[in-house]
């Protein structure tokens, strides 16, 4: 485990903050301006499937008790269950290209924009790994990315939630539920994500289902847009190799 992972996880486990400490006008944390982009790492909320290696026993990434169709924290193992209740900061698309696992996997190429710093081409519409290749997908990946809280057991938790491949759709669907909210902040809404067994191509796996669930109360909406203000336009480290 990395230091910055260990990190992670103990921040994830303090106590409430006492009330006195509790901000309430909407702004950034202090003492934090100076931070880079690159310093910031999120875990993702994470859907369980058939070939997680979260559920095989015995792999160093082994979550106990975690089965398929099951959502889970990917840097704390908390398993929230079949159904979640989430308030989005914000979106962002990026990009991420993987070495092929017979090469030894890992992460060959990244743009946090979805637009430039890959290290194959200046711009990613220009990249031969982002278009189809006749009816071969692109090489290169698009994530739509949704930092946010995971509402559980009476707690916001800090989680990101990223689609990709069959997740477009639903990416879009959760645009669409966002935008059609009366002119509201994004994280003026709760939404339900659960997942369902679906099958495509011949190929078995849980997808994910987003749906409206109200709008937050008022001490989640000032803590989310307190987020908002601390992560909007700073590069968020996900740990990509578990998308």
């Amino acid at each position: 485990m990395s230091k910055k992972t260990e990190l992670v996880k103990k921040l994830a486990v303090l106590e409430d903050k006492p009330a006195f400490l509790q901000r309430r006008d909407g702004k950034a944390a202090r003492g934090l301006e100076n931070l880079e982009q690159s310093d910031l790492t999120l875990p993702r909320l994470s859907l369980c499937q058939s070939g997680s290696p979260q559920r095989k026993k015995g792999n160093a990434k082994e979550i106990k008790g975690l089965s398929e169709g099951q959502f889970f924290n990917s840097i704390t193992n908390v398993v929230y269950g079949g159904e979640v209740l989430f308030v989005p900061f914000f979106n962002y698309k990026s990009r991420i290209k993987f070495v092929p696992f017979e090469d030894g996997g890992g992460i060959d190429c990244q743009s946090f924009n979805a637009k430039t710093g890959g290290k194959h081409c200046p711009k990613c519409e220009d990249c031969e790994f982002s278009k189809f290749q006749d009816d071969t997908p692109p090489e290169c990946d698009i994530l739509y990315n949704y930092p946010g809280f995971v509402l559980h057991k009476g707690k916001r938790e800090v989680a990101v939630l990223s689609l990709k491949s069959t997740g477009v759709k639903v990416a879009k669907q959760f645009n669409s539920l966002m935008s059609l909210r009366d002119g509201a902040d994004a994280f003026a809404g709760v939404y339900r994500i659960s997942s369902a067994a679906a099958s495509a191509k011949g190929n078995d796996y849980q997808a994910l289902l987003i749906a409206n669930a109200g709008w937050a109360d008022e001490e989640t909406f000032i803590a989310a847009e307190a987020q908002y203000n601390g992560l909007k336009g700073k590069k968020i480290d996900l740990g990509d190799d578990d998308v």
